[in-house]
């Protein structure tokens, strides 16, 4: 005889702050180098994307955008409207 078991699981997800599961709090350490220069090629084009960064400064979209969300947390730049046609805020 089969049997079945039906299980759901109900989770809540937080808003979590960069370096907070690790202790760690890297909004006070210096820009790098590339964090720099995407905040460098964002104020003249707020349209820009991770691919063109990633093109112009010679690392991976992947690390393009790991860069721009410690840029988000730290609060230098916002996203204006959507992911697909909005642009960047350099505050």
């Amino acid at each position: 005889m089969d049997s079945q078991i039906k299980v759901s699981f109900s989770t809540a997800i937080t808003e979590v702050n960069l370096g907070e599961n690790l202790g760690e709090d890297f909004s006070d350490q210096p820009l790098n180098a590339s964090q720099r220069t995407i905040l460098q090629l964002m104020q003249p084009d707020p349209q820009v994307t991770a691919r063109v960064i990633a093109d112009h400064i010679g690392i991976t979209q992947r690390q393009v955008e790991v860069n721009i969300a410690d840029l988000k947390v730290r609060g230098l730049i916002e996203r204006v409207g959507s992911a697909r046609r909005g642009t960047w805020l350099v505050k």
